[in-house]
């Protein structure tokens, strides 16, 4: 059975929306803990399957909803600069909006479609087996040992070309 849900717009925006869901907002006006109830339903589907779209909001459709929260979004940073001009600019923006927690889905003759909490169980916990049934670890293959490398060859050492004589010693020796 296809679980219920809605297609709201709020703040310019459409949320596709179901009960006991958490969404972020545009900023609406209320305080924490109000209800609210939004009224612009573009479409809606409860417990029996039918989806009913409306042109363009469904008429008497609402979905009520509590605010969690009303708060402002991480800064954004904005640098504008001209090249060659020595104008920078650097500021922030931070862009307030509001949690929501969907509670129910109403369309007019028809049962509302309520947020069903669940509490959640804990996970039970799986016996450990002990460690003599366990099963014996394979052991790692060994690397095979290394063989020697051949010796290298004994450098053979060349004979350093004879140097040139300068003119001025070449006179010297003439001389002696």
């Amino acid at each position: 059975m296809p679980s219920p849900f809605a297609v709201v717009e709020t703040g310019a925006k459409q949320y596709t929306i179901k009960p006991g869901q958490r969404v972020k907002v545009e900023k609406l006006e209320g305080q924490v803990g109000d209800s609210i109830k939004l009224e612009k339903v573009i479409a809606i589907s409860l417990e029996e399957g039918s989806v009913v779209a409306g042109r363009p909001y469904v008429s008497g459709a609402a979905v009520k909803a509590r605010i969690l929260e009303q708060d402002k979004e991480k800064k954004v940073l904005v640098f504008r600069y001209k090249p060659k001009k020595r104008i920078r600019a650097k500021t922030g923006h931070r862009q307030p909006y509001t949690m929501l927690l969907i509670e129910e889905l109403n369309l007019p003759g028809s049962q509302p479609a309520i947020m069903k909490i669940e509490e959640k169980k804990p996970k039970a916990a799986k016996p450990k087996a002990p460690a003599s049934e366990k099963a014996p670890k394979a052991e790692k293959a060994k690397p095979a040992p290394k063989t020697a490398k051949p010796a290298k060859a004994a450098k053979v050492e060349k004979a350093e070309p004879a140097k040139k004589a300068t003119r001025a010693k070449a006179k010297k020796t003439e001389e002696a």
